[in-house]
This record gives C-alpha cells, sequence and structure tokens, in this order.
C-alpha cells in the first residue's frame, strides 16, 4: 500500500491493491457504480451486506498470522467465489461466448 495525496480532491487517500484508490476515512466512490468500504474487525465479528432475504454475513472465524478464515452466510442461491476463482470462471465464459457479466 502506499499512502499518497489525491490533488484533484485534497483528500488523503490509499492506493491498494489492483491501483485501487481508498479514502482514509474509509469510504471513497472509485467509479459511479462501485464503491469499498475498509473495516476493521475481530475475531467472531461480522459485517452485513444488503438486507431484507437476501442478506448476506461476513463473520471472521479466525485468524492466523497473515490468514484470515471467513464465515460467508447468505441466500443460497447466490454464489461466493475466491476472486481468483470467479475470474477463471468469467474467462472460461468468455472463451465459450457466452454472455460475460461482473
Amino acid at each position: 500500500m502506499v499512502d499518497q495525496s489525491d490533488s484533484t480532491n485534497h483528500r488523503r487517500v490509499l492506493r491498494i491493491y489492483g491501483g485501487v484508490e481508498c479514502d482514509l476515512l474509509g469510504l471513497t466512490p472509485f467509479t459511479e457504480e462501485k464503491t469499498m468500504l475498509v473495516l476493521t474487525r475481530q475475531k467472531y465479528q461480522s459485517i452485513t451486506i444488503g438486507d431484507g432475504p437476501n442478506m448476506i454475513e461476513v463473520t471472521i472465524v479466525d485468524i492466523r498470522g497473515d490468514k484470515v478464515r471467513l464465515g460467508i452466510e447468505g441466500p443460497k442461491d447466490t454464489a461466493v467465489h475466491r476472486r481468483e476463482v470467479f475470474d477463471a470462471i468469467q474467462r472460461n465464459r468468455k472463451e465459450a461466448g457466452d454472455d460475460v457479466t461482473e
């Protein structure tokens, strides 16, 4: 991570994995469609995504060194993948000529 100032809006930002920028206060729009919220959680604490019957809960199950184990609870019809698996699925769909949407 590289800490730097953003001269366009005079906010302190972190440039993180993939060149994405994040406001040091936690929330900065990266594009008009997406944002990233950066949180600190401890073991057995969780966050929720969405609400109602489609809510997803992510819980910190274990922390060992630099590895964090997550428990993800949500609707059974919602696909959950590690990013590298998701990317491989999308590549395979694209190669097969299927419609790929992220």
